[in-house]
């Protein structure tokens, strides 16, 4: 309490010396300058000070990642041996104090909490002034970002946990030994089945009750703990000299021999005086004996204890006075003090085997804990590398669960969203909510298969699946939201190839049958024209039978109008004839020529073709059209057929011309965008225009024959289709329109 006291005291005259200089601060600044530096200046001591109250054993720190620039509170020089003046206030500093062996670890941490901005906390070796390797706690926060969201602030507190530590592996260590087979005994030791200063003291407490030494031993008589009230005459004299200490040991080894049978009462070898023994088991398996003793009683002589002084060459007079110091008691009391022993032995041994059986739970428990902590993270990283959105909700609508798709779409972490009403952290799920209850209610699962929403003017699909869930009693659903854009685009795809191979089919077969009386229509209308309106003089001749002349048949015809019906007969029967020549196109898969193409330069030479197709009817010319081309220098020439490429680049151009020029706002500024990219399948082409974009059922009509948006007789609805045909199905590749309301095709 004393140290802590005198921490905060300092940091509060800290505070002041910081107030003091702010002061100074404000006499040499403008008034703009003096208000910011004095509510940083307040704002950091006054955070470092809460800090510091916070955890006022630790040592605190304050970082800005993107100077270096550190500040260490006066414990954590304390805390490390060093005096300020002697340690460099530095991320550098502090980096190079760390353990190579933690190094990386610690770095990793650091570095991941500044980009996702969360707290960290982490343990690493630290070396101190005397060189000795300090374990710390360093935990830490983000407190204040600059505008681009990087750290400039970074505050927190490093802690010793040294003692900690040493204690947790010492803890660790005795679980491990108390965990080994009971068939092991040799691996297992007395001194890991118990705190040892509380069995030393035990020993001293009953020794000094009772009035007789006291020692535990291994089987094998080496000592464990400390001798307690050992007799002057035993520890002095008697082992002093070698006959003494020989016949010591054989005393001690047949204390210990028959000590296995229980509690054993037996006099030394030699001097007589009293042992007792008791062994002490674990499971049935003896693993130490408990000895007490050196006592003597009224029937012993001292006459006869005395030859024995002399037959191993003790000093006499020293040997009797201190045999005279040795403990009297009587038999009977000692045999008392002896199943006193042999109770606390029985305890001890029954405590030990409660302790062998509690660590062995505490390890199950242990093992079963980190064994669902495995499982769990394992489970929350298969979640978290789902392409899937995952969220859970109880009954109530509280969040539950949230995955990384969660977090990423929604840009809340778990932290954040847990427990919160689904609706308010995921907006979108709102309209779900019934069907959630309903799941719920009915524990049925409930999918919404192709749901669209509009994202940046785009329409994409998802499906919503909610799966009713029950788990520990607590009611509740998942839902997982599939984002199946592409799937649904490629089913359009598929429908339109299909609906193409069919229409092909049915195309050739009107062709054919069209094309015949179309001919002889056109090639009617061209006699027609050539015996009435030409000078021939096979006409002259017919008209003079006739009773009349060319001269007056062609002025009815003209008063009558029969030259205009006559050249729209003839235009009819040419548009019809394209149009037939179109479908036959469509439909007939003629001889390939394929040669590897740059689709760059093929577009460009389209491009310089379309600049010379200028008409006043079409109300647009490609020379006013800005253009932009965004051509990749990895787009490898591709085989192809130049001529029907090119033919879908004009067709597609001429269309989004179309479409621009139809636009009559003054302002307005068409342009083409054009990108050749390198892909994996191939190379990739964008045509982009900013016209007027085309609604949902128009961008999936587009490619139908016949299908156009243009007045009657402005566009026969095949061009596109015809574009699709030869993408497709001559060239094996893919085409498809992308649009948006309101502009951009």
């Amino acid at each position: 309490m004393k140290d802590q006291n005198k921490t905060r005291s300092q940091l509060i005259n800290e505070l002041q010396e910081m107030r003091k200089r702010v002061a100074d601060l404000e006499q040499n600044s403008t008034e703009e300058k003096h208000e910011k530096v004095v509510g940083e200046a307040l704002r950091e001591s006054e955070e470092r000070l809460r800090l510091a109250l916070d955890a006022s054993n630790d040592g605190i720190w304050d970082w800005n990642p993107g100077t270096g620039q550190t500040y260490f509170s006066q414990r954590y020089y304390t805390m490390l041996g060093y005096e300020p003046d002697e340690f460099s206030p530095t991320y550098d500093n502090w980096r190079r104090l760390i353990h190579p062996g933690d190094v990386d670890a610690a770095e990793a941490a650091v570095q991941r909490a500044l980009k996702e901005h969360t707290p960290f906390a982490i343990e690493f070796r630290m070396k101190a002034k005397n060189g000795a390797w300090l374990w710390i706690l360093g935990r830490g926060k983000i407190v204040e970002l600059d505008a681009e969201r990087k750290a400039v602030r970074v505050v927190g507190s490093h802690t010793d946990i040294t003692e900690h530590k040493r204690t947790a592996e010492a803890l660790e260590k005795r679980l491990v030994a108390l965990t080994r087979p009971l068939e092991d005994v040799e691996g297992l030791a007395f001194e890991d089945l118990f705190n040892m200063d509380d069995i030393q003291l035990l020993q001293d407490r009953f020794a000094e009750a009772t009035g007789v030494a006291s020692l535990i031993t291994r089987t094998d008589g080496t000592p464990i703990t400390r001798p307690t009230n050992f007799c002057r005459l035993c520890m002095d004299i008697i082992r002093k000299t070698e006959k003494g200490r020989f016949n010591c040991q054989q005393s001690d080894a047949e204390v210990g021999r028959l000590s296995g049978e229980g509690l054993v009462f037996i006099p030394c070898k030699g001097v007589g005086l009293w042992d007792a023994c008791a062994k002490i088991s674990v499971g049935g398996k003896h693993i130490a004996n408990w000895g007490i003793g050196q006592i003597r009683n009224e029937t012993q002589k001292e006459e006869e204890v005395m030859a024995y002084a002399r037959e191993i060459g003790a000093d006499e007079k020293a040997f009797r006075a201190a045999y005279r110091e040795v403990t009297i008691m009587s038999q009977e009391q000692f045999e008392k003090v002896g199943r006193v022993l042999f109770e606390l032995t029985h305890q001890l041994s029954t405590t030990a085997y409660q302790n062998v059986q509690q660590a062995r739970f505490i390890t199950e428990k242990k093992r079963a804990e980190e064994e669902l902590r495995r499982l769990r993270n394992y489970l929350s990283n298969i979640i978290d590398s789902m392409p899937s959105i995952l969220v859970a909700a109880d009954r109530e609508g509280r969040v539950t669960q949230w995955n990384r798709q969660a977090e990423q779409t929604t840009g809340l972490s778990f932290k954040d969203a847990q427990a919160q009403p689904l609706a308010k952290v995921f907006p979108r799920l709102s309209d779900e909510m019934e069907r959630i209850g309903a799941a719920i209610r009915d524990r049925r699962v409930i999918k919404s298969p192709k749901v669209s929403r509009k994202v940046d003017n785009e329409i994409r699909f998802e499906d919503v699946t909610i799966f009713p869930l029950m788990a520990n009693g607590v009611e509740g659903a998942v839902i997982r939201l599939d984002d199946v854009t592409q799937q649904v685009r490629l089913e359009e795809m598929m429908i339109q190839s299909e609906k193409m191979l069919s229409v092909g089919g049915l195309a050739a077969g009107m062709a054919h049958e069209i094309n015949n009386p179309l001919a002889g229509i056109v090639q009617s209308v061209a006699v027609l024209e050539n015996r009435l309106l030409s000078g021939l003089p096979a006409n002259h001749q017919a008209a003079d039978t006739a009773g009349t002349t060319l001269t007056a048949i062609q002025s009815y015809a003209t008063l009558r109008k029969l030259p205009d019906l006559i050249g729209n007969i003839r235009e009819s029967g040419s548009r019809a004839a394209a149009i037939v020549r179109n479908m036959l196109s469509f439909a007939r898969k003629s001889e390939k020529v394929v040669s590897n193409h740059d689709l760059s330069v093929l577009l460009d030479q389209t491009l310089d073709l379309l600049k010379t197709d200028y008409d006043m009817k079409k109300h647009y010319d490609f020379k006013q059209i800005r253009v932009e081309r965004e051509y990749d220098p990895a787009a490898s020439p591709v085989p192809c057929e130049a001529s029907k490429i090119q033919q879908v680049f004009m067709n597609i151009l001429k269309n989004g011309a179309e479409a621009m020029a139809g636009i009559t706002n003054d302002h307005f500024a068409p342009a083409f965008v054009l990108r050749v990219q390198a892909d994996s399948d191939g190379v990739r082409v964008e045509i982009e225009d900013n016209g007027p974009g085309m609604d949902e059922e128009t961008r999936q009509r587009i490619f139908e024959p016949f299908f156009t948006t243009k007045p009657v007789g402005k566009g026969t609805g095949l061009g596109l289709s015809v574009s699709y045909f030869i993408i497709t199905e001559d060239h094996g590749g893919q085409m498809s329109v992308h649009a948006a309301e309101g502009g951009g095709t």
